[in-house]
């Protein structure tokens, strides 16, 4: 976990990856910011999730985005292909 204090304002992420069962999942924590606005320069905004989104699905994963509490979180679910060969 990290943080970082600006203007009397503290704000943090969270990165955590753990094996389940036949899956990797991987867990992205981090304050929502002030502005939901898109970025007007580029159009784009926070990682590239629509980026991320169109990987997993080469590899069958699933996304799922979650914002409340101040909270933005988002949860890739990744399946171990090692396990599948094994069935």
């Amino acid at each position: 976990m990290g943080a970082v204090c600006k203007f009397d304002q503290c704000y943090f992420y969270e990165n955590h990856a753990e094996k389940s069962k036949e899956f990797l999942v991987i867990e992205i924590v981090n304050t929502v910011g002030k502005s939901k606005e898109k970025n007007k320069r580029n159009g784009h905004q926070g990682l590239g999730l629509e980026n991320v989104k169109e990987a997993l699905k080469k590899y069958e994963g699933t996304c799922t985005i979650e914002q409340e509490d101040g909270e933005f979180r988002v949860i890739l679910l990744i399946p171990d292909a090692r396990e599948e060969e094994k069935a």
